[in-house]
């Protein structure tokens, strides 16, 4: 991936991505239910870097109780299906 490509995670504000090095950032929630509560991890799938179509590097965040999937660089999102992240 390019090294000025970054993200990061606010809050109750959601998804952020820089494309220069961190200069400028845009929020990146399309697709999120929610922007209340916090994101606990960003996750890249490295196993399925493909060199042709570097910005189709799956990722996933963890936020609140969800986990979201993204295969455009964070431009939208999408909740993964499967078991909750709490047990109780």
């Amino acid at each position: 991936m390019d090294p000025n490509v970054l993200f990061a995670g606010i809050a109750g504000k959601g998804m952020f991505r820089s494309l220069d090095g961190g200069d400028t950032w845009q929020a990146i929630n399309t697709g999120f239910d929610t922007l209340l509560g916090r994101i606990n991890t960003i996750a890249f799938d490295v196993a399925a870097f493909d060199l042709e179509h570097p910005a189709s590097v799956p990722m996933f965040v963890t936020f609140a109780d969800e986990i979201y999937k993204s295969i455009d660089l964070g431009i939208t999102w999408r909740p993964v299906l499967g078991p909750p992240l709490t047990s109780g």
